[in-house]
């Protein structure tokens, strides 16, 4: 076969044979778990008093950060092995979950939707359907009940006037010309559980498809 081309330079010899790339061995976990014991002894007696007093688990739990002018990363360790990595970039802020106090300046009737300003480049773009807490409906509700009448979409302009304050999260980040998506069914999502402070209601995320885990969960 012709390595040759007419818009292309010859392939060096020693990228057309197969890569000696050598595997990564597995890491010993328990290694790693005596490694993070011998740090957590280096650490001043009186913190690690409070740190057994506070949790009570006995893990070692390590938060490590490296920055520089591109990304911030950031892994959370326990016992030595990895629970959590995260990486934001200076490039371009991801603001999907932030939360913003903002204001109504305007409602378009014909889109059915609310813009508001956030203090961002471009306004924020909130749906009537968005501003009804029954639109959250990504859990079962187990107990609890919301007091008072129910809210409509024609309760919308009422509640929400031209000028008014909102509280709003953002759940689709800025494109292009369009401003970000926003909800005002605040959520606070956790490991095990998600806070919703605007909503008087426990449920259990339809996510778990499992029966008898959501029994168990719902006993509990």
């Amino acid at each position: 076969m012709d390595r040759r081309n007419s818009s292309w330079s010859v392939v060096p010899e020693d990228l057309m044979g197969q890569s000696n790339e050598v595997p990564a061995a597995p890491i010993d976990g328990e290694l790693l778990g005596e490694e993070a014991r011998m740090r957590a002894k280096k650490q001043p007696f009186m913190q690690r008093i409070i740190k057994n007093i506070v949790r009570g688990d006995g893990k070692f739990r390590e938060l490590i950060v490296s920055r520089n002018f591109a990304e911030t990363r950031l892994a959370l360790l326990v016992d030595g092995r990895l629970e959590a990595f995260d990486v934001e970039r200076a490039s371009g802020r991801d603001w999907v979950g932030a939360i913003f106090k903002g204001r109504i300046q305007n409602l378009e009737p014909g889109l059915k939707a609310a813009f508001v300003i956030t203090g961002q480049e471009r306004n924020a773009f909130l749906h009537y359907w968005d501003m009804l807490p029954a639109a959250n409906d990504s859990f079962e509700i187990v107990s609890g009940q919301r007091s008072g009448r129910e809210i409509t979409l024609d309760d919308i302009p009422k509640m929400y006037p031209v000028g008014a304050e909102i509280v709003v999260q953002v759940t689709k980040a800025q494109m292009g010309t369009k401003g970000p998506r926003v909800t005002s069914n605040i959520s606070l999502p956790g490991r095990y559980m998600v806070l919703t402070p605007y909503d008087g209601r426990c449920g259990i995320s339809r996510k778990i498809s499992d029966g008898k885990e959501r029994d168990r969960l719902k006993g509990i």
